[in-house]
């Protein structure tokens, strides 16, 4: 039964319900965790930021340059920031531990192709001004994921995909253009 007590509409065994009305933002036009929201937020807040790519000892990523970033083991906890498209992969599964909060603010595009693990007491969240694509090899995807226009899903073809996992949130068309999941 729907919150306005209709009857007709019901939920499948995981007690999930899924209808046809769209969602509006408490604040119109905004989506709180839309690229440009939160690049103001991180800015008037005064919120230190550490690059994604760059000579800088202090960087997210092995290499200075390039879309491919493997995440270095040990990553402080922070604010990640670049403003050019994100390819994550290297090992198999990237583990965030140690507690502390990670934000990567991404103006552009992010493909994920390695899982990622997110120890207790940690969190970790991708916000990104373009698409987020998850390659097909990957099964775990733990954290918050925001794009501001489309999430999708790549596929190995018709029962060749392995079931993915996700544990945390997933946010499309949070620029409120118009994308989707």
């Amino acid at each position: 039964r729907d919150r306005g007590g209709n009857q007709s509409l019901k939920a499948n065994p995981n007690r999930w319900l899924v209808t046809d009305n769209k969602f509006t933002p408490a604040r119109p036009n905004t989506i709180k965790t839309s690229h440009g929201y939160m690049k103001a937020v991180i800015k008037r807040g005064g919120t230190a930021t550490k690059p994604m790519f760059s000579n800088d000892s202090q960087r997210a990523c092995k290499g200075a340059s390039g879309a491919d970033c493997q995440l270095k083991s040990s990553l402080p906890a922070g604010t990640y920031t670049t403003d050019q498209r994100v390819v994550l992969k290297g090992t198999a599964s990237y583990t965030f531990s140690g507690g502390g909060d990670y934000i990567f603010l991404i103006d552009d595009n992010l493909t994920i192709k390695s899982n990622i693990i997110i120890e207790a007491g940690t969190t970790v969240t991708f916000i990104v001004s373009g698409n987020i694509t998850i390659d097909a090899d990957v099964t775990n995807l733990h954290g918050i994921y925001s794009a501001d226009g489309n999430f999708t899903f790549a596929s190995l073809g018709a029962g060749a995909d392995s079931q993915l996992t996700v544990e945390g949130n997933i946010i499309a068309n949070a620029g409120l253009s118009g994308k989707s999941l």
